[in-house]
């Protein structure tokens, strides 16, 4: 098993049974790090590009739905939508039918920024995932994560960002 990184964590005790949740997090901490500190001349965070991404994807969500994708708070979602609009890369319509609720639709500088920010997504994970990685390694990492997504969704009802 692969362990060149010193395990000792000032945050943890040392006889901490299974990290395995806390180095998901620590990994996705660091890559979104990374990612943010490259899209920050753009103005933009990974939070708001994978929103962008996901409303891209499937136009006319409600940010309650957006919530659902991500797995947070509508409250969470609310903020990082109003300022999107307000910067122009997304607009938010009342639904035909159903007027209370208020849908995301990206507008063509959000669809821009999407395509600005792909590549530089896929560079940042390039360098840092799949440069440590065999091929072997990254589909066996891949299914891995995805049968526990599944087993977490299965348990708990939540649904996953893929889903969104």
């Amino acid at each position: 098993m692969y362990q060149e990184t010193d395990k000792s964590d000032p945050g943890l005790p040392s006889d901490f049974p299974c990290p395995l949740g806390f180095l998901l997090a620590k990994t996705h901490a660091g890559l979104k790090a990374a990612v943010d500190a490259e899209l920050a001349p753009g103005g933009l965070t990974v939070v708001q590009v994978s929103l962008l991404n996901v409303v891209a994807a499937n136009p006319g969500k409600s940010s309650a739905e957006l919530s659902r994708a991500f797995c947070v708070s509508p409250q969470s979602v609310a903020p990082i939508v109003s300022r999107l609009e307000a910067e122009g890369y997304l607009e938010r319509r009342p639904h035909p039918v159903h007027r209370r609720v208020i849908e995301c639709w990206i507008t063509p500088r959000g669809a821009e920024s999407v395509e600005w920010a792909r590549p530089i997504v896929a560079r940042v994970e390039s360098e840092l995932i799949l440069a440590e990685l065999s091929a072997g390694e990254l589909e066996t990492l891949e299914a891995l994560l995805y049968r526990v997504l599944d087993r977490i969704k299965s348990r708990t009802g939540v649904a996953t960002v893929a889903e969104g």
